[in-house]
């Protein structure tokens, strides 16, 4: 019969021997997993990534640092709910302060719409690290759209001082710059974006809207034109562009911007209208009311066009359609009138 201690004995003694080896088994695979994880984010395969990161935490429940990046990786895949999860998990395992996942937070309530939870992010990760560049940077952007020109300016000034090469800082202080009034100043900052990076579309496309404030419509043409060249499918800077043409009275090339601009948004009443008007100056009436006519398959209740419609028929001596126009006209603005009571 066989010894029964002699049994447990040689099976203590077999655990013991196995045991190191499951360790070094269960740390190979955890290193082989990081370096595979990391290499999928860094090269942007994010879905492969948060699987990746997924199976470092199911070996190691506690890494905050599996927690972040896991964290990352559904942030760049647009899983804001559950972004948000894993960045509290990485506070709660890791082992002291870290800036990223405050900043990490702030980027997702941001993308979500929660301005006000963003910034108590980035002011959270700007008090761990005082020189984070980004942190401060996206921190302006919520203040713009709070309205505090003044408190961005102040970001973006911190980004500037960090990092003196960051022509986006640049711009956006440009952009906070003339919500201050401060056009000339707001100048100066775009100008430097795009001496940093002259590839650097909206920064131009930001100067010639000033030059356009500032009625320099001449300055404004050649920025609105360098945006176009770096961006020739910029629907804003077409449409623009189309506007400072018609303020010069260049009909035939403000006529050129807008046709461009409606075969990217043709349904674009208020580009039909200003293509219409532009048509009229040109003393081309038919094209003018074929325009309008466009307008009104796009909102039948606008009422402007009706009375131009009119005025275009009776500038061609058909009084008979310019009645019928400016009838649908007053017949709109009565129903309008009628509801609002």
């Amino acid at each position: 019969m066989i010894n029964k201690q002699l049994i447990c004995l040689s099976l203590t003694c077999l655990l013991i021997f196995l045991f190191p080896m499951f360790v070094f088994a269960n740390e190979e695979e955890l290193n082989m997993s990081w370096s595979t994880g990391l290499s999928f984010f860094e090269k942007g395969n994010y879905r492969e990534a948060r699987d990746e990161f997924k199976e470092i935490i199911s070996l190691n429940p506690t890494s905050g640092e599996a927690y972040f990046y896991l964290a990352e990786s559904h942030y760049k895949l647009g899983e804001f709910d559950e972004a948000l999860i894993q960045y509290k998990n990485a506070l709660l395992y890791y082992n002291k302060p870290f800036a990223k996942i405050h900043k990490g937070m702030g980027d997702t309530y941001l993308s979500r719409g929660l301005y006000g939870e963003a910034r108590d992010e980035y002011l959270r990760a700007i008090s761990i690290d005082i020189d984070y560049e980004e942190a401060h940077c996206n921190l302006g952007c919520v203040y713009q759209y709070f309205g505090l020109m003044d408190k961005a300016s102040v970001e973006f000034h911190e980004v500037i001082r960090i990092n003196p090469d960051n022509y986006v800082a640049y711009n956006n202080l440009g952009i906070t710059l003339v919500n201050l009034d401060k056009n000339s100043e707001a100048i100066e900052y775009l100008k430097k974006a795009v001496e940093l990076n002259s590839d650097y579309a909206d920064a131009y496309y930001n100067i010639a809207s000033i030059y356009s404030l500032q009625e320099d419509y001449v300055n404004s043409i050649t920025y609105y034109q360098k945006a176009l060249d770096l961006s020739p499918d910029s629907y804003k800077t077409l449409c623009n562009l189309g506007n400072v043409y018609y303020k010069l009275e260049d009909y035939s090339s403000a006529i050129r911007c807008w046709q461009e601009a409606l075969k990217l948004n043709p349904g674009d009443k208020l580009i039909n209208y200003n293509l219409s008007k532009a048509y009229f100056s040109q003393g081309h009436i038919d094209k003018a009311i074929e325009g309008l006519k466009e307008v009104l398959s796009i909102d039948p209740a606008y009422r402007t066009a009706y009375w131009e419609i009119g005025y275009y028929y009776l500038r061609k001596g058909n009084i008979k359609e310019a009645l019928i126009y400016w009838y649908r006209g007053i017949r709109l603005k009565q129903v309008s009138e009628g509801g609002k009571k």
